[in-house]
């Protein structure tokens, strides 16, 4: 049981890598589809020629992007990617995307804050943010003619959690 998790899981670490060699993106947003995790998990099952349910060195040329990040994912470099340094590295990667993901946010706020008040009015975002200027009348919450960071914030919360809840009802379906 515990080698087909570390076999899963190693699946989806790599799967961005696969889908980014394939079509040239930067960003794994929206993500690799089930059909790519399954190519993935497949692509590293061949790699796997001792069938040991971890990735060596030897076996990682097999997979480009793999063998490219194998000393980072190799945590405790006894030359094997093990499970636990798989979910360490997934985990880390998040975090790191999260922390990327907010810097960019906060600079593109504040570059569109022109008058520096720390909030967007609806010429502001329209001038810098489109999606917020979209939805300017839903984000200003308080209908003071500003959407402040806390008001975009709980607007998108609410948003992706409608988009979740809508997600759940499908596959309910």
């Amino acid at each position: 049981m515990n080698q087909r998790i570390v076999f899963i899981a190693a699946a989806l670490l790599v799967s961005p890598l696969l889908v980014h060699a394939e079509d040239g993106r930067k960003d794994s947003r929206p993500g690799p589809s089930q059909e790519q995790r399954q190519a993935a998990k497949e692509k590293l099952k061949s790699a796997d020629k001792n069938g040991d349910k971890m990735i060596s060195r030897e076996e990682a040329k097999a997979l480009p992007g793999l063998e490219k990040r194998f000393d980072k994912l190799d945590g405790n470099k006894d030359g094997q990617i093990s499970k636990q340094e798989v979910t360490t590295a997934r985990k880390a990667h998040r975090q790191d995307r999260k922390q990327d993901r907010k810097q960019k946010s906060e600079e593109k706020f504040s570059k569109a804050d022109v008058d520096h008040d720390g909030s967007l009015s609806r010429e502001e975002a329209g001038k810098g943010l489109p999606r917020i200027a979209k939805n300017f009348d839903a984000i200003d919450a308080n209908k003071d003619g500003k959407a402040s960071k806390e008001e975009i914030k709980a607007y998108y919360q609410a948003h992706m959690q409608k988009m979740r809840e809508k997600k759940g009802e499908k596959t309910k379906s």
